[in-house]
């Protein structure tokens, strides 16, 4: 899957997303919203918790509120494995 057939999945939904947009959240200057996340774990098959990390993963314990919403490198990822690149 392309960052082009991502964010056309994603406007067929309602969302207001562009090919450039993928770009920014993989690169992670873009933050995602919950029920964008929940959509894109739809699009691309997997678990939404596989999108989301904890900031400083398991050597920083997780507080209240704590999750990053910016899966980029997990969507980027997830992207070329659809599209049979990796």
């Amino acid at each position: 899957m392309t960052q082009k057939q991502l964010a056309a999945a994603m406007q067929q939904r309602g969302y207001r997303w562009h090919h450039q947009t993928v770009g920014v959240i993989e690169a992670g200057q873009q933050r995602v919203a919950a029920d964008e996340l929940l959509t894109l774990a739809e699009i691309l098959g997997c678990p939404a918790e596989y999108l989301w990390r904890i900031p400083g993963g398991r050597d920083e314990p997780a507080r209240a509120g704590a999750l990053d919403l910016r899966p980029g490198r997990r969507i980027a990822g997830h992207l070329r494995q659809r599209s049979g690149n990796e």
